[in-house]
């Protein structure tokens, strides 16, 4: 839930607003947000059916809803955020997770997804001596992003940077 609303908090400062009422329209005018895993599931699935999306991470990952799917200049980015102050035990599994996010790719459908990683773990992972795991970890989101160029593996900086590109 704080991830969820420090994501809300950083759209917000930049003019793109939490969606309330019907569904979205889906116009390239629109500036809006929803929370799919908090309370907006019917409004992801709509989106999910007009832009034709796959989706094809939720069925890989128990069904799990993004945390939150944002539209910008006609183009949609879904966002999955998880916040790791440490490596080791469940934490690795939680960055196999979040770095299988941006594996899709539906950038021809104007769909982009992006991991947000929040925490020191970021810095960890994209040090430059990164070894072992981390290192793993690094190249196998590196290779990722590669091959889906239009997707996105940001911290708070990153994400910051992203929204206000998009925004100014």
């Amino acid at each position: 839930p704080l991830g969820i609303e420090k994501i809300g908090n950083i759209l917000a400062e930049h003019g793109v607003e939490r969606f309330s009422g019907n569904p979205p329209q889906f116009s390239s005018s629109e500036r809006k947000f929803i929370l799919p895993d908090s309370g907006h599931e019917s409004h992801f699935r709509k989106a999910q059916e007009a832009l034709g999306m796959r989706f094809e991470w939720k069925p890989n990952h128990d069904g799990k809803l993004p945390d939150s799917m944002f539209s910008v200049c006609g183009q949609w980015f879904i966002v999955e955020h998880k916040h790791m102050k440490e490596p080791g035990g469940g934490q690795d599994k939680q960055v196999v997770e979040i770095a299988d996010f941006i594996r899709n790719d539906e950038s021809s459908r104007g769909v982009h997804y992006v991991s947000f990683l929040d925490g020191i773990m970021f810095n960890q992972i994209f040090t430059d001596t990164a070894s072992g795991k981390m290192l793993t970890q690094k190249t196998s989101i590196e290779r990722m992003l590669s091959q889906c160029k239009s997707n996105y593996f940001v911290n708070t900086f990153g994400f910051i940077k992203l929204i206000q590109a998009l925004t100014d």
